[in-house]
């Protein structure tokens, strides 16, 4: 075989692929599916969802992260729901997810931070899924409050 015989198969092959990629992409651009539609996580988008905007041909960005509450102020073993909220290009704002984490205390994947019995000011440091950006919560623990437990005679 000549090498312009191979380079022609090649090619031939090469365009076969490429209409094949294009109708099926065709196929899933009108198959009627919002590609971004809120997942099961209540309703929050997640960065890339955001990112590529909510109307076709508008990219939105994100500006600033935040964790929401940025402090607070728990008794001994209470629990505080923490949240990411990115504020895109376009003046919206939107949930996303994040990896969690923190001292002086347990915080599952949702959020849901339980204070330790250990009274002290400690942090809850949320980071995007990308690994690129960080916030951070201060979460101040107190005793638990003491009752009076005088037996009257």
């Amino acid at each position: 075989m000549t090498y312009t015989y191979k380079l022609a198969s090649r090619l031939a092959r090469l365009r076969a692929c490429a209409f094949a990629l294009g109708a099926a992409l065709s196929v899933a651009c009108t198959s009627g599916d919002d590609p971004l539609s809120p997942n099961s996580n209540n309703g929050a988008y997640s960065i890339v969802e955001a990112l590529r905007g909510h109307q076709k041909g508008h990219l939105k960005h994100m500006v600033s992260f935040r964790v929401i509450p940025d402090t607070a102020k728990l008794e001994a073993l209470d629990t505080t729901t923490f949240a990411a909220l990115a504020k895109l290009s376009d003046g919206t704002s939107t949930s996303i997810k994040v990896n969690w984490s923190a001292s002086g205390g347990t915080i599952d994947s949702t959020g849901k931070f339980t204070a330790s019995s250990t009274p002290g000011t400690y942090n809850v440091v949320a980071t995007t899924v990308s690994g690129t950006l960080r916030d951070t919560a201060a979460v101040t623990v107190s005793d638990t409050a003491v009752t009076d437990t005088t037996v009257p005679k």
